[in-house]
């Protein structure tokens, strides 16, 4: 009742939002200043998406200050990389706007979701309520009706498009409920037949018969006929029947007592036919009104960003942004036609929200706040302030920080690392003498250490604790064998980014911390441009670890590490040869991107074709390795050593070491055009000349 009354007085006219009328002035600059306090507190709740959250909050205006002027729900989605904050975002928003009581959350991701789940939502949302409901469609890319080829798949989302679309839903029971109950009404038909009586809803003659219809024996329960377990007797409706009625006829009967009561006073024929007015009642349709509702739906499309599979820690978050930086609504909205018909995308409508990666700065400030959060709830219970020095920031961010998995790892380390230590340290305090003022918390070697201060300043004692740090180890230099090889291996690709693409790569690493990976280049640069001069460049970089590994260790000591590398190369000359007329054939062949067949090129000759190129980068990286031997050595001596380099080390290398020159393969296409333009309207100037001279 609290949160009733509350939901009225915050609200105001909310209760009355399918009404035309406008709101009066002082109710909707009330509105207005409670969603600019809203954005002002989510701003102060989130880190790094201010863009989004003004966003956010500028597509459900029209529907929280114009309440009733909707004819179709309004549709805002919510798109991002896992662990960014999507659902919290919106659970914070309904929070402030405090419409708690209005919000239905439906998550797709769960296996035991059905149509039925959706339409229960939407039958509890307005069954005795006629202001507008909030919708939460959460994993909604797992409601997809297109498979990964492109055919559609079976689902049970029968309602769900009818609300995207107009809010129109026309219902019918469910039809299990309605098979039950036509059934056990047959049943209930028999016995009356054979010579059951019935009397206020009991069963006083024909007991047995009633038995052998409904196969009761002492296997089975007998309460579930009766509505008292001291019943000596057998109530006509058993209890599951008076369930089905109660749920499906609330237009006829107020309460579930009011409906047994009436059974209490009828006999056979009087059950039969009340169980047929609910029967011809749960057959006529529904049409549940949607159109004034909020709709938020939320997803992951991890096929729309970078290094969505890619869990390795080592791969930095400012490079992750970075490439991810592009994302835009023509991305997200080519993923969604992975996953869904083209006339379900345009229902969702153009209301994107489109979430960033997370940057450095962006974790850092998350971790700062959770600390934080963690100071706080500690002070408030024992009265002492609670410090945790940088190196314990540090910690957390080396331990719990994976770019492509959001913000899920952190909390969980962040709890692991400090919040699991405060019983602890609140322990210690009882056991003080002296009080104690200030607890300054660090990370020394492999321990979490708090200090406990006096007032004057004076350590108390000291509690440390053991730290489990598995990616602290993983990173640890191994100067194996395995290393070495690795360090060659991905040096070789980074020289040749050097020498072939103009580009000095981000990162090396020679030790994974993920172990399905040993080690790997990362570039923030984006392949944008594909021209087939540097196709051939960068097919020879794919194929650089392997010529290294070759140049320096020998033919017969090449390792099994190339096959992705390998892969990738192939795959990029088969895309090229096959539809963008690299081989001199203007066409394109194989199929399209429904599945469906273009033209046929012969095999033999494609694949002749990929053998060539590839032969063709594959000395190309010998060549350009045997020219830049010396940089190719020193970078992977480095390596060897050190788990993983960073660019300025790169550079300072290639600076030192490297003969050739930094420079793109690519043709400054603009300054081409325009220097083309030039000489054109050039050469048009000089023409007039000439043609007023003969005049």
């Amino acid at each position: 009742m609290a949160a009733r009354q509350k939901m009225a007085g915050t609200g105001g006219c909310f209760a009355c939002m399918k009404t035309f009328n406008p709101l009066p002035k002082a109710e909707m600059a009330r509105r207005n200043q409670l969603l600019q306090q809203a954005s002002t507190a989510l701003k102060s709740h989130f880190v790094g998406i201010d863009a989004q959250i003004d966003q956010l909050i500028e597509h459900i205006r029209p529907w929280y200050l114009l309440p009733g002027q909707q004819d179709r729900p309004r549709i805002v989605n919510l798109w991002g990389m896992t662990g960014v904050g999507k659902t919290a975002l919106v659970l914070q928003l309904v929070h402030y706007l405090e419409l708690e009581r209005r919000y239905y959350p439906i998550d797709f991701g769960n296996s035991q979701w059905n149509a039925n789940g959706l339409i229960d939502a939407i039958e509890n949302a307005h069954r005795d309520e006629p202001a507008p409901a909030i919708f939460m469609l959460d994993e909604f890319q797992k409601a997809r009706t297109l498979d990964k080829e492109g055919e559609e798949v079976e689902t049970s989302n029968r309602y769900l498009w009818n609300l995207l679309d107009s809010g129109q839903i026309l219902y019918a029971e469910r039809d299990s409920d309605l098979r039950y109950l036509r059934d056990y009404y047959k049943d209930l038909e028999l016995c009356l037949a054979l010579g059951v009586v019935v009397e206020k809803g009991k069963v006083t003659e024909g007991e047995n018969i009633y038995r052998e219809v409904f196969e009761i024996n002492e296997n089975r329960r007998r309460h579930a006929f009766l509505m008292e377990d001291n019943d000596d007797f057998f109530f006509f409706l058993k209890e599951r029947v008076i369930d089905v009625m109660c749920e499906h006829a609330q237009s006829i009967f107020e309460s579930r007592l009011a409906l047994r009561q009436r059974l209490l006073q009828l006999d056979g024929p009087g059950s039969l036919h009340l169980i047929e007015k609910v029967i011809e009642l749960m057959m006529l349709p529904k049409i549940f009104d949607c159109s004034q509702d909020l709709i938020f739906v939320a997803g992951n499309l991890d096929s729309a960003y970078n290094f969505t599979h890619h869990t390795d820690p080592e791969i930095e978050a400012d490079t992750v942004k970075s490439l991810n930086a592009e994302v835009g609504l023509t991305s997200i909205k080519r993923a969604l036609l992975e996953r869904f018909r083209p006339e379900q995308v345009a229902r969702l409508g153009n209301n994107h929200v489109i979430y960033p990666a997370f940057s450095n700065e962006a974790f850092t400030e998350i971790i700062r706040r959770g600390l934080a959060r963690l100071s706080e709830r500690f002070e408030a219970n024992t009265g002492v302030e609670l410090l945790f020095e940088p190196s314990v920031h540090k910690l957390v961010y080396k331990e719990g920080v994976f770019p492509s998995q959001g913000t899920r790892p952190l909390f969980s380390t962040l709890e692991n690392l400090a919040g699991s230590r405060l019983a602890n340290w609140q322990l210690a305090l009882h056991e003080l003498e002296t009080p104690c003022q200030q607890i300054h918390v660090a990370q020394i070697g492999d321990k979490l250490v708090a200090r406990f201060l006096a007032k004057q300043g004076g350590c108390l004692c000291e509690k440390s604790h053991e730290l489990h740090l598995p990616l602290k180890k993983a990173r640890k230099p191994k100067r194996d064998d395995k290393q070495a090889l690795v360090a060659v291996h991905e040096a070789g690709h980074a020289v040749l980014s050097c020498a072939l693409l103009g580009r000095v790569p981000a990162k090396i690493v020679s030790q994974s911390t993920d172990d399905s990976t040993d080690g790997f280049v990362v570039t923030d640069q984006r392949h944008d441009i594909v021209s087939k001069h540097y196709l051939l460049r960068m097919t020879a970089v794919f194929l650089g670890g392997l010529a290294a590994e070759t140049l320096l260790f020998g033919e017969e000591h090449i390792t099994l590490g190339s096959a992705s590398d390998l892969r990738e190369a192939t795959r990029w000359l088969s895309k090229a040869y096959r539809k963008s007329g690299f081989t001199g054939v203007w066409a394109a062949y194989g199929p399209d991107g429904l599945n469906k067949p273009l033209l046929t090129l012969h095999e033999p000759q494609l694949e002749q074709a990929i053998h060539d190129t590839l032969a063709e980068a594959r000395q190309l990286a010998f060549d350009t390795l045997q020219f830049e031997k010396g940089f190719l050595i020193a970078l992977a001596g480095e390596l060897a050593n050190q788990q993983q380099m960073r660019r300025p080390q790169i550079e300072r290398l290639r600076k030192v070491h490297m003969l050739g020159s930094m420079q793109s393969p690519l043709l400054n296409y603009r300054s081409h055009l325009l220097q083309m333009r030039q000489q054109q309207h050039l050469g048009q100037v000089q023409e007039a000349g000439t043609k007023l001279v003969l005049l």
